[in-house]
């Protein structure tokens, strides 16, 4: 008797069958960003993905690719810029540098996968998968906080971008180091 076995579940449905996680692990997670397990790969999605290459191409540091999290998560729920989606926000043209199209940095970051052995980067995928299914409640600045900048990567420290013109930055409203040189945030750019 010949007996008929099941296809594999393609990735992209098992990660749709899975219930999200819990409020608590979610919480447990992102009170210490730098001790997040990774999750299993299933449960990496495209919109995960896109999140995850992007707040790794800003920052290795668990703490602030939480913070950059919030600000992509914010422009997709708003539909900044027309932008609904997380992979539309990093495309978004001269948004985020590593994103321009055709150069290294490129096709480094839309070359990771959730299978990608590098430092720090499946740590930065379980961040990614936490922060999109946090509840609003955990946001750590407000909704309209959807733009930062790092004085790091400025070509000087007197080129502040315009947009930061009578505008001040925000604190978190949890407890998160955030060194000013490293990143600033901002609400209410239009």
């Amino acid at each position: 008797m010949k007996v008929a076995l099941a296809p594999p579940v393609p990735a992209w449905l098992g990660a749709a069958q899975q219930p999200p996680p819990t409020e608590h692990a979610v919480m447990e997670a992102l009170r210490n960003p730098w001790a997040i397990q990774p999750v299993p790969a299933l449960l990496i999605d495209s919109e995960t993905l896109w999140l995850a290459r992007l707040i790794y191409s800003e920052s290795k540091r668990a703490d602030e690719q939480e913070l950059v999290a919030w600000v992509v998560r914010n422009r997709a729920e708003s539909g900044y810029r027309g932008r609904h989606s997380i992979e539309a926000v990093t495309h978004d043209p001269y948004q985020f540098s590593a994103f321009v199209p055709g150069s290294d940095t490129y096709r480094y970051y839309t070359g990771l996968t959730a299978h990608t052995v590098a430092p720090g980067w499946q740590r930065t995928l379980a961040l990614a998968y936490y922060v999109r299914h946090a509840p609003a409640s955990l946001r750590p600045f407000s909704p309209e906080t959807r733009h930062f900048y790092s004085e790091r990567s400025l070509s000087s420290p007197d080129s502040l971008p315009a947009w930061t013109v009578g505008m001040h930055a925000v604190t978190p409203s949890r407890p998160i180091r955030l060194e000013a040189r490293r990143f600033r945030f901002y609400a209410g750019i239009r």
